[in-house]
């Protein structure tokens, strides 16, 4: 039986035993609830780093092992070990950073070195050309041009990825990929790439994918507008490469080239250079280029 459970058993009995009226055992108890919770809240806000004064600037440049920051600025030059929770509105990580809990920025986070987050980041600007690891990310811009893992999801306004990443979902608005892109799901409004993709299920209103000669895969595609093409410069490519799989695409109009599909279905269709696709159903279905459509259905 825990400390509050006897004390409230206590004043059940001299209850009963008509030492306190009913009007004091309620305010007995009433108060003591109130008290109970304010601690437990104040608990949960010492553990979060709210109420507490937050510090200036906290910087390593050597080696060094800290407990919860709660600071103005979190510099890592050198090899530090967070073990709890960082809250700084500008985190700055070049050397090997290893945090064992969340991570909240209101300004930016720059990595150049190596930062692995155990928990999740919630920040504002996040801008990496090292290597970075989390749990999951919700930030405003996202700008990778190093390696990024991420356990469980991406979630932005405005992203671009140069680098390297390797998550199970991203929903971000904004989408510029021009690296090596690994996920189950990617949401958003536009998104445009010109790297190479392994994805299972991608959506959004606007995608635009420029081809280079690196094999991508996609299951199932949907957005309105799809266009992809051979990149510039690479007519080898043309001939003797098939570039993107994508098993199912739904859309409004598409314009394809070096595109291989078991099904394409939408409103308005042109198949290009390279395309092989099993079957397409539309309102209008154009194939030039040598393209190949084995076969086809024409819906008004």
């Amino acid at each position: 039986m825990t400390m509050e459970s006897e004390y409230i058993e206590k004043l059940k009995k001299m209850l009963e035993e008509g030492k306190i009226d009913q009007k004091t055992f309620d305010e007995i108890t009433e108060r003591w609830g109130g008290e109970n919770q304010s601690s437990k809240e104040n608990t949960e806000k010492e553990e979060s780093g709210e109420g507490r004064t937050r510090s200036g600037r906290v910087r390593i440049s050597g080696s060094g092992r800290l407990s919860d920051v709660y600071s103005e600025e979190l510099s890592i030059s050198g090899a530090a070990t967070v073990d709890g929770f960082v809250d700084a509105n500008k985190i700055h990580i070049s050397g090997s950073g290893h945090i064992n809990g969340d991570v909240k920025s209101s300004d930016e986070i720059s990595v150049s070195g190596s930062a692995k987050i155990s928990g999740n980041i919630d920040g504002n600007d996040i801008d990496s050309s090292g290597s970075l690891k989390a749990g999951s990310i919700k930030c405003k811009t996202l700008d990778i041009s190093g390696g990024l893992e991420v356990k469980e999801a991406i979630k932005a306004d405005d992203m671009k990825i140069s680098g390297g990443v390797t998550t199970k979902e991203i929903d971000a608005k904004i989408q510029k990929l021009s690296g090596y892109i690994e996920a189950e799901t990617i949401k958003g409004e536009e998104i445009q790439i010109a790297g190479k993709i392994r994805v299972n299920a991608v959506s959004c209103k606007r995608f635009d994918m420029e081809l280079y000669g690196q094999s991508s895969r996609i299951k199932t595609l949907e957005a309105d507008a799809i266009e992809i093409k051979y990149g510039h410069g690479r007519l080898f490519d043309r001939f003797f490469s098939r570039q993107v799989e994508i098993s199912e695409i739904h859309c409004k109009r598409a314009s394809l080239e070096g595109v291989t599909s078991r099904s394409v279905v939408g409103d308005e269709i042109f198949v290009g250079s390279g395309c092989e696709i099993d079957y397409a159903e539309a309102r209008s279905i154009k194939i030039t280029d040598g393209g190949v459509v084995k076969d086809k259905k024409i819906v008004s």
